[in-house]
């Protein structure tokens, strides 16, 4: 690999033989040293073919040894000589002294004036612009803490991080972007989420809404469990309801939860719960909803029929012969594949009055207690042609 002096970037020789390698290339960092105190030259290298070269790069021609500016981004030819490249790009170099004029002639065509300062606008033009007594003493300060005496900033500006031992002064308004406090209690009041204690105990109740005409979701409660493994029972979130009881002791009376039925990616399932207090801190299951929509009641369902809700009474005709197209099944559903049930088809007993409605997603659902009542009838109208 090619080795070049730090300054003028002279090819050092390889001899790879020692110790003519080491003192051959220690004179040559010597004649580099001294040249560069000379000159004040500091190059960036040798051209080279098939090279990336930016603007202010300085390459020494590797034939003649001038010294070039480089004036625009380019890539070097991929072969033959410096010279070649300049002829076919004439505006790619500059000679290096010939900048340096350029620079000068630009500098001695200005007209002084006390107080102002040179401001190169280009790498050839340049301009008198003015500055004030107070800019000029910035630059002119001895050392880093002298300019902060003059830019009036304090020892803050001395430090890498800020916490609250640096940090003294007046609050900072809500209005421009602050707390207006000093305290965490009087932060949060100010920024009227006060019922957030760091205790997370509301006071008062508690309203989450916006406004909104469209007819998409509403405010909602999102409770999300980050797992790396999520397993089935895992789980996720509840709500728990929870008072005291009569000597004043703690009691959740009331948990609802929900759980992962099975976390498995595209057919994720999940499973409702209701839990209710039986005493003693014991809470026990009673209404549990699956993501087969099958329903678990440990208890009695019940529906309001009391005749005093109720006008416009007809009797049930004909029911026997309603019964009768009736088609009870034993069949699989596809949400629940490989549980086999038994029940009724919604189709077969449209004509039943309020036996069959809709669901949101346009099935057909069956009225248990229409079925009931038809099925009641069906059984007297039996029992009288028996008799």
């Amino acid at each position: 690999m090619t080795e070049y002096t730090a300054f003028i970037k002279l090819i050092k020789p390889n001899f790879n033989v020692a110790p003519w390698h080491d003192e051959v290339n220690y004179n040559f960092d010597a004649i580099d040293a001294t040249l560069h105190a000379l000159t004040g030259v500091i190059a960036d290298g040798v051209w080279e073919n098939s090279t990336g070269y930016v603007i202010g790069q300085k390459l020494f021609d590797p034939v003649d040894g001038s010294l070039w500016l480089c004036q625009v981004n380019h890539t070097s030819r991929a072969s033959g000589l410096m010279e070649d490249d300049r002829t076919d790009h004439p505006t790619y170099w500059a000679a290096s002294s010939a900048q340096t004029s350029a620079i000068l002639d630009a500098i001695s065509a200005l007209s002084p004036v006390d107080g102002s300062m040179i401001r190169f606008t280009s790498a050839t033009t340049a301009a008198v612009v003015a500055s004030t007594a107070y800019g000029r003493s910035l630059l002119n300060s001895a050392d880093a803490a002298a300019l902060r005496t003059l830019a009036a900033l304090g020892s803050l500006a001395t430090l890498s991080n800020i916490n609250d031992g640096n940090w003294s002064g007046t609050d900072l308004a809500v209005a421009n972007g602050g707390t207006g406090a000093s305290s965490a209690a009087t932060a949060r009041s100010n920024l009227g989420a006060a019922a957030l204690a760091s205790s997370n105990i509301f006071t008062a109740d508690q309203l989450i809404q916006f406004s909104d005409d469209g007819a998409g979701l509403g405010p909602q409660l999102i409770l999300e469990r980050i797992s790396a493994s999520p397993a089935v029972s895992d789980f996720l979130g509840g709500l728990i309801l929870r008072g005291r009881d009569s000597a004043g002791n703690v009691h959740d009376y009331g948990v609802i939860t929900g759980s992962i039925e099975s976390p498995t990616n595209g057919a994720e399932l999940g499973t409702f719960r209701v839990q209710l207090s039986q005493g003693a801190g014991v809470l026990s299951t009673r209404m549990t909803l699956t993501s087969a929509g099958n329903l678990t009641v440990s208890g009695t369902v019940s529906g309001t029929s009391d005749e005093r809700l109720k006008y416009n009474f007809d009797p049930i005709e004909n029911a026997l012969d309603e019964v009768m197209k009736w088609v009870p099944s034993i069949y699989e559903r596809f949400a629940n594949p490989g549980v086999v049930e038994a029940g009724l088809i919604a189709q077969s007993m449209e004509s039943a009055t309020g036996s069959v409605g809709r669901d949101d997603n346009g099935y057909l659902t069956v009225n248990p207690m229409s079925a009931i009542a038809y099925l009641t009838q069906a059984v007297q109208e039996l029992a009288r042609k028996i008799k």
